[in-house]
């Protein structure tokens, strides 16, 4: 029966370990709220990355933060405009007013000084998508280049354009 004394000390001194373990972490995360998070929330760090909050309405494009850190981006995108739209990531050193653009207003996605780097299509009223993309250092521009074949329209030209650095 010598052997319940140490069984007693040594699960007691668990016991300390856990609390101690237990105290330091909620000490920690209310020290450290609201600068990282695993939620989507603009700006955040998650897992290493960032999460940049874009909004689509219809004829504007909003980005918060407008700047982030290279590397990992999660791009969450929510639409709530009354018609479908989408996303194009472009890297360029041109405005976005300044983009070229194709006869029918579009912006040509292949034109000078516009490289494409990734896009989400098909973005329908009231929904959400994420895009993660890996960015380096730069300028961008975040567009929607959808043509409207029914009314004529390009989105670009009617203001769906923002700026986005990368640092």
């Amino acid at each position: 029966m010598r052997t319940a004394p140490k069984l007693v000390a040594a699960l007691a001194g668990m016991t300390l370990i856990l609390l101690s373990a237990c105290s330091s972490d909620s000490s920690s995360s209310s020290s450290s709220a609201g600068t990282s998070s695993t939620s989507s929330t603009a700006g955040s760090t998650a897992m290493g990355g960032t999460t940049v909050a874009v909004g689509l309405t219809d004829y504007a494009i909003s980005v918060s933060p407008a700047t982030g850190p290279a590397g990992e981006l999660t791009f969450e995108i929510s639409n709530t405009a009354t018609q479908e739209h989408e996303m194009v990531i472009l890297k360029t050193d041109l405005s976005p007013e300044a983009l070229p653009t194709k006869d029918d207003g579009t912006l040509d996605e292949e034109g000078a000084g516009v490289e494409p780097i990734d896009e989400v299509e098909g973005v329908q009223a009231a929904t959400t998508e994420t895009l993660t993309v890996d960015l380096e250092s730069g300028s961008y521009v975040l567009v929607c280049n959808i043509y409207n074949d029914k009314t004529g329209e390009a989105h670009y030209p009617l203001g769906m354009r923002a700026s986005f650095t990368v640092t």
